[in-house]
Formats: C-alpha cells, sequence, structure tokens
C-alpha cells in the first residue's frame, strides 16, 4: 500500500514525506482519537472551503484508492451531473470533469452524494444493486438494497 500510496501522492503533485510522516503520528494515535480526527476532516473543508483544501482532496482521494476503498456515486444534482453519473466509483479521473461543470470537488453544494461500499475498516466489501430511481427537488437517487446473493 505505501508504494501505491507515494505513486499517487507524487502523480498528484503532493509531496509523499509530509503526508507519511503525519500518517506515521496517527497510527501511534488510539484508534478512536484517530477516527474522531478522520470525522472532523469534512467540517473542516467546509468551513475553510475546499477549493482552498484540493491538496488535501487529492491525498484523500490516493488514499482510499490505494487502501481499496470505494464510494459509489448514489445522488446526483441536475444541472451539475445526471443520471449517467448514478453508481460510478469516486475517483481522481473525475476531478477535470468536476471542475468543467463547477463541481466543488467535495461535493460540498450537494452536487452528489456516496455511499463506501469497501474499505479496509469493513470486513468484506458491501454488494449492493439498484432497484430503482426517485427525483426529488433537483437531485436523482438511486435506491440500493444489500446484494446479499453476491456478498
Amino acid at each position: 500500500m505505501a508504494a501505491a500510496l507515494v505513486a499517487r501522492l507524487e502523480q498528484a503533485g503532493v509531496e509523499p514525506a509530509p503526508v507519511l510522516a503525519l500518517l506515521g503520528e496517527l497510527d501511534g494515535v488510539s484508534g478512536k482519537i484517530a477516527r474522531a480526527a478522520i470525522e472532523m476532516l469534512p467540517e473542516l473543508d467546509r468551513r475553510a472551503g475546499c477549493r482552498l483544501l484540493i491538496p488535501w482532496l487529492d491525498v484523500g482521494v490516493a488514499l482510499a484508492e490505494a487502501s481499496g476503498a470505494t464510494a459509489l456515486m448514489v445522488t446526483v444534482r441536475e444541472p451539475w451531473l445526471d443520471e449517467t453519473w448514478l453508481g460510478r466509483a469516486l475517483s481522481a479521473d473525475m476531478k477535470p470533469a468536476f471542475a468543467a461543470r463547477g463541481i466543488d470537488p467535495c461535493g460540498e453544494r450537494g452536487e452528489y452524494h456516496t455511499v463506501v461500499t469497501s474499505c479496509p475498516a469493513f470486513s468484506h466489501p458491501l454488494r449492493v444493486r439498484a432497484i430503482g430511481r426517485a427525483t426529488n427537488s433537483g437531485c436523482i437517487a438511486e435506491d440500493l438494497i444489500l446484494d446479499e446473493a453476491a456478498s
């Protein structure tokens, strides 16, 4: 995972050494405190404006991808995105398309919402299946159920 993370950070133009040092420090912190700190990052992003934290977004995406985490887009808001985006895995490759559409990369204006279906903290990936879509106030949401036959 470390080599993949370093490669992704370098590809994003982020110096890996400080990030790796921070991760080393976080590793020494209790799990409860680390989880609380990570849970606060979205609030810090919201307060500071995500556009000021694009390097941190790149780090977050790199960490998620390197760890094998997957987040699927389950709600999109028109006019920024249409239903063809539903079910896609959030990735760094989407950043140029988001910029072209005026989408906040963090989805801070509600342009999209995701559901995490796999990450190292899960005992196994969640298998989900779309069973329909609903539209309300310019949002299109995919209705998902656990696909227990695939789990």
